[in-house]
């Protein structure tokens, strides 16, 4: 009996793992195909989503030097309108540039012609004589208050060398005032915006190609392994490659069979393609490690994995998500604590860290430190639900006074170095009094709570301008300025006041604080109504 209880085992268990490797060729197959699918189609759409970002950083970038090359423009001709009716020499011009830190100076008078520059053989130039050159002349026609004239890059009408200028008329005499840049970072930015680029910064496994092509001109236009820019005969071609949207093997480079995914991205088909061979080795590599482990391993694992796995894993496993179901509903302050063995405990420490980041995160602006704009407005309407009697508490709305004016002159690093140490002011205050956040840009909010009457409320924002006053920041190397600050108020005695009502009534009285001076605060004036 017991041989035939081992016989009969043996078949049975012997057809068992056959069907299953039958069954396991077929998943495994699907599974390949599909991972690989999915692998690409990530692959596709990082390359799209690096094309994308790579725009906007471009449209950014010329945006923001526009900007700067304009108001450069505009100082190169205030100064020059307050010259002495006097002909500057070229040494002179060449140092107005390099104080402007430009790379041209020219100054065209009422007849369109170059009567002053920093390059000397510019002098003379007739603008009307070049395509590139001649519209800055309908600046002098131009019926605008403050014309200008923002040119792309391209190649100048002197030296056909790649240059950008920017043109504004000049007041008080007919004439216009240019400068020029050599557009070094947009030439570079817009180098980066290519597939040809991209490809060859992008990471691929071995044996896959990524590559662009046009769909009306079947041209190559990037191609990770550097293939010709033309596809042969032997190769993918066009047509077949738009059936690829979903993943189909077609023949490649080298007569080759490829598993080959295809996805339309403007008037361009951006494909992934591997060799099958690939997915027939990792296939039968599956199919045979399949059917090693069923064989040596399959009696003797199956109960010792049963029983480890419900107790070491499952148990765990089931204790996690039933904390994580706990996070998941908002309760953020669940501590994952899940013992046993390592991993659980350094998975359980990951997750918690992760936790009380991302919670810092929804609640702290990353920059200055203070509590985001809604996680302030929670705070605040709870401290003003459960205000005691008898006390009052205030909302206080602050703007920064010139702060557009710091960063276009002394750059973003200076701004954001004058935000962060206006918030460093704002956190020393005592925090059983306090409130503060920063609710966008150079807008901050804060609320002075806890106070007998209202006459307290002057007094700690006296002592929050005093503490500003004594915390100049460090706008460059040599300069240093004190932080001003505009402010206004409303204060309530009414624990049943809205939050929102409160933040306007303030915001009111910042902006008539505002159109009357700037660098003090002032109470909202229909405060009586409030309290």
């Amino acid at each position: 009996m017991q041989k035939t209880f081992i016989k009969y085992t043996f078949l049975i268990v012997t057809a068992a793992i056959f069907l299953i490797l039958s069954i396991n060729f077929v998943l495994t197959l699907h599974a390949l195909e599909s991972q690989k699918y999915d692998s690409f189609q990530i692959k596709i759409d990082q390359v799209i989503h690096t094309m994308e970002n790579n725009q906007q950083e471009l449209s950014a970038l010329n945006e923001n030097l526009d900007e700067d090359y304009l108001t450069r423009a505009k100082a190169a001709a205030y100064v020059l309108d307050r010259q002495k009716e006097v002909s500057m020499d070229v040494k002179e011009m060449q140092y107005l540039a390099k104080l402007l830190n430009v790379d041209e100076v020219h100054v065209i008078d009422e007849n369109g012609i170059i009567v002053l520059a920093s390059v000397s053989k510019y002098i003379g130039i007739d603008m009307d004589d070049h395509a590139q050159t001649r519209p800055f002349l309908d600046l002098m026609e131009s019926e605008e208050e403050d014309p200008y004239l923002i040119q792309e890059a391209q190649p100048n009408a002197a030296e056909n060398k790649i240059m950008k200028y920017v043109g504004v008329a000049r007041k008080g005499k007919k004439g216009v005032v240019q400068v020029g840049f050599e557009p070094v970072r947009q030439l570079e930015a817009e180098a980066r915006n290519t597939y040809e680029y991209i490809f060859s910064k992008f990471p691929t496994d071995m044996g896959e190609e990524l590559f662009a092509v046009g769909k009306y001109s079947g041209k190559v236009l990037g191609h990770s392994a550097g293939m010709d820019m033309e596809f042969t005969a032997s190769h993918y071609q066009l047509e077949e490659l738009e059936d690829c949207g979903k993943g189909k093997y077609q023949w490649g480079k080298n007569g080759k069979l490829a598993y080959v995914v295809s996805k339309n991205y403007e008037d361009v088909l951006i494909c992934a393609a591997l060799p099958g061979e690939v997915i027939f080795r990792d296939l039968l590599e599956n199919i045979l490690h399949t059917f090693l482990y069923l064989v040596i391993v399959e009696a003797a694992v199956i109960l010792l994995l049963n029983y480890l796995v419900k107790r070491k894993v499952v148990n765990g496993i089931h204790d996690i998500i039933a904390d994580l179901s706990s996070i998941t509903d908002g309760n953020l302050d669940t501590e994952v604590s899940v013992g046993g063995n390592l991993e659980f405990e350094q998975l359980g420490h990951g997750i918690n860290v992760m936790v009380k980041k991302l919670q810092y995160e929804n609640t702290h602006d990353h920059l200055t430190g203070l509590y985001k704009f809604p996680r302030f407005k929670e705070l605040a309407g709870e401290r003003l639900k459960n205000m005691q009697p008898e006390r009052v508490c205030a909302m206080v709305m602050i703007d920064l006074d010139s702060f557009k004016e710091i960063n276009d002159n002394y750059g973003h690093d200076a701004g954001d170095r004058y935000l962060k140490s206006f918030a460093e002011v704002m956190m020393s205050m005592p925090a059983e009094h306090f409130i503060t956040a920063r609710r966008s840009g150079d807008e901050f909010c804060m609320m002075i709570h806890g106070c007998t009457d209202n006459s307290e409320i002057p007094k700690y924002l006296d002592a929050f301008y005093q503490a500003l006053g004594s915390h100049p920041v460090a706008l460059s190397d040599q300069e240093t300025r004190v932080i001003s600050a505009s402010g206004g108020y409303a204060w309530t005695g009414d624990a049943g006041a809205e939050i929102s009502e409160l933040l306007n009534c303030a915001d009111q009285a910042l902006y008539d604080m505002k159109r009357e001076r700037k660098g003090g605060y002032a109470e909202f004036s229909g405060h009586k109504q409030m309290a």
